[in-house]
């Protein structure tokens, strides 16, 4: 079973993907050159960080650590609002991590179909 810091450094590295597969009105096809761009810098010290607590939890009781690192990667790959007309897209526009796969899969995330 995966450490607490494991599952932590792979929500920091979907988040982080997510903002580079995505450009500033939530498209995805966007030229490889400009995912370098996107590149969100702050999610990298913010989830080495995280990964250094959650590893320090784990220490103390391993089981509520991979508790809350699992509820973490949950809300971050769904965060969404709820009762909302658009709930899969975020105030910026980008869709959270679950529409950006969706969307790439060529499901309609808003209708439940495939998209044409």
């Amino acid at each position: 079973m995966p450490s607490a810091a494991g599952i932590i450094m792979a929500t920091g590295t979907m988040t982080a993907i997510n903002g580079m597969v995505q450009d500033q009105s939530g498209n995805i096809n966007i030229p490889p050159t400009a995912m370098i761009d996107n590149i969100p810098w702050r999610v990298i010290p913010a989830t080495a960080i995280a990964a250094g607590i959650f590893f320090g939890i784990e220490q103390v009781n391993a089981s509520v650590a991979k508790g809350l690192a699992a509820l973490a990667f949950f809300t971050a790959f769904t965060y969404m609002k709820p009762l909302a007309s658009n709930a899969w897209q975020t105030d910026s526009g980008k869709s959270n991590p679950l529409g950006t796969l969706l969307k790439m899969t060529g499901i309609d995330p808003l209708g439940g179909g495939t998209l044409r």
